[in-house]
């Protein structure tokens, strides 16, 4: 089975020089000195004052530092703050997934995937391994596409009209035999996954891995993450798949609970979504 990580990355090659700066710009904005004027930075940064100005006009344009019009000093813009919130709620999400993602590994014996959607593509947040010898790999961090992949149509199945017209207006990408690049074969197939709760693929991204995935909900009722099942499809045909199914889509809806979710609109089993979330890491 082929092995779907990236090679080793070399981080030191390829950076962006004025990112750089703008980086050490932000990060001299510290809790002791959480204000500081033009002259102070550049002096701090080590950078000319046209530079350091330059920079500072971008990040400002970005919410990422703001100027007081007063003192014309600089401090952190509310966009990071906005950042910030985002990290702290992946990692609650990988916290309350990661007890129910080790369990379904035991039970059924194929790797577990934990998925955001991200710029219009599917993001690895988290994955538990299972211990087969042949098994499909990934990396957290990998990007897929939506259409192909069965964690990408959960979040297709969650779109509003609009954000789905705006996807399918566009050509879809043909990776196998078997993927399904008409929009409306496709429109199809998402009313079927609102319906049953979960979604699955066969060979559609990848000849020989097949998935099963069902979405997670927060205490709005948003879907926020999936949660999958990927391994080849010589151990996980159509059929497979469809027995998996239900049981996946009870774990995803253990996850939903202890992120808020509300058990009595989607059927958490609220007694043994407690007992996982003591399980947890």
């Amino acid at each position: 089975m082929r092995n779907l990580s990236a090679g080793p990355v070399d981080n030191t090659k390829g950076l962006v020089k004025s990112l750089q700066k703008a980086a050490q710009l932000m990060d001299a904005l510290t809790d002791d000195r959480p204000e500081l004027s033009l002259t102070e930075l550049a002096r701090l940064c080590g950078l000319h004052p046209s530079t350091a100005r330059r920079l500072l006009v971008t990040l400002e344009a970005a919410g990422l530092v703001q100027q007081d019009k007063r003192s014309h000093r600089y401090s952190l813009g509310m966009k990071l703050f906005e950042l910030g919130h985002r990290v702290e709620r992946r990692l609650e999400l990988r916290a309350a997934a990661r007890g129910v993602m080790r369990e379904l590994v035991d039970r059924v014996g194929e790797t577990a995937y934990l998925s955001t959607c991200q710029e219009g593509e599917v993001y690895y947040i988290d994955i538990v391994e299972s211990v087969q010898t042949i098994r499909l790999t990934a990396r957290i961090g990998q990007r897929l596409p939506l259409h192909s992949t069965g964690t990408g149509k959960v979040f297709l199945a969650a779109m509003s009209g609009e954000e789905l017209d705006a996807i399918l207006s566009k050509p879809l990408t043909r990776f196998t035999e078997f993927t399904i690049c008409e929009a409306e074969k496709l429109r199809s197939e998402l009313a079927e996954i609102r319906a049953r709760g979960y979604a699955f693929t066969c060979e559609e991204h990848e000849i020989g891995a097949s998935s099963v995935a069902a979405p997670i909900y927060d205490q709005h009722d948003r879907v926020i993450a999936a949660l999958a099942i990927s391994g080849p499809a010589y151990r996980l045909p159509r059929e497979k798949l469809i027995e998996l199914g239900p049981e996946v889509r009870e774990a995803a809806l253990h996850i939903s609970f202890n992120m808020g979710a509300n058990p009595d609109r989607h059927g958490c089993p609220q007694s043994s979504a407690s007992t996982r979330t003591g399980s947890q890491d």
